[in-house]
């Protein structure tokens, strides 16, 4: 995916980014979240740890967005040059 596309779209329903560097064995949990038959399983542990869980359905133009990035050539391929 073109990750410019993806920002452009993101910038629409989110007003501010933090980017952080996790190290990959800091950041297991995040695996579990980006797969949907997991997220009940997610949720639960939210509820278990004393967070309130709030399930969002996002409107039908993200997934849009997302489906028309994926079709994207991703930018370091069509580069001139390469790292």
């Amino acid at each position: 995916m073109e990750p410019r596309c993806l920002l452009a779209a993101s910038r629409t329903v989110s007003t501010a980014w933090l980017g952080v560097s996790v190290p990959r064995e800091w950041n297991s949990g995040a695996d579990r979240l980006n797969h949907p038959s997991m997220a009940h399983g997610v949720a639960e542990d939210a509820i278990a740890a004393g967070l309130r869980v709030v399930w969002v359905t996002p409107p039908g133009w993200v997934f849009e967005a997302l489906r028309a990035a994926s079709r994207l050539p991703m930018g370091i391929d069509d580069a001139d040059w390469q790292p």
